[in-house]
């Protein structure tokens, strides 16, 4: 893996991952249960993960705290969470909502948990959503930053995630939105 991280991220990375022991620690588990990491193209900054194809893509649009970050975040989805996926036909849509959203906060609060390494070790990166997640973070812990997640706009549709987790769940159950 370390082959692949240097030609997706350089060879400042040992810094990156030096500063910050949860990254290593999760780069290190992303490697003991084979999940690729790619780099895609595009204008727009996202991140997804795919955990029955064991794969997490990042956009190059990103600077490189929100990539890393992003790998901690989506670390989160594909193994720590990869059994807590709720059926959309199996629950009501607030049950469906509620418990996504959870699995959106707790993976961002890990991406937070990076960030935070990165920048109290001195590491700069874009201002961004992620700065102001990270505040509300720090000041309010994680019940603050599970009320931040539902109005927060999604990467890749661009809606909240409330939203896009109620459409999800319409969509699913083949109900109007």
């Amino acid at each position: 893996m370390k082959k692949q991280l240097n030609k997706l991220f350089g060879r400042h990375l040992a810094g990156f991952i030096a500063v910050s022991p949860t990254l290593a620690s999760d780069l290190q588990a992303l490697k003991e249960h084979h999940v690729r990491l790619r780099l895609s193209q595009g204008c727009k900054r996202y991140a997804s993960s795919n955990a029955e194809s064991r794969l997490i893509t990042i956009s190059r649009a990103g600077g490189r705290v929100y990539q890393l970050a992003s790998i901690a975040h989506e670390k989160v989805h594909v193994i720590d969470q990869q059994h807590r996926h709720p059926d959309p036909l199996q629950c009501t849509m607030e049950n469906f909502v509620d418990s996504k959203l959870d699995n959106e906060a707790e993976a961002e609060e890990h991406a937070l948990i990076v960030y935070g390494e990165l920048l109290s070790a001195g590491v700069r990166g874009r201002s961004d959503s992620r700065t102001t997640r990270y505040k509300i973070w720090r000041d309010g812990g994680f019940p603050a930053l599970r009320k931040c997640m539902e109005t927060t706009v999604e990467s890749m549709t661009q809606n909240t995630y409330r939203h896009f987790l109620e459409a999800w769940w319409c969509e699913e159950n083949g109900k109007a939105a």
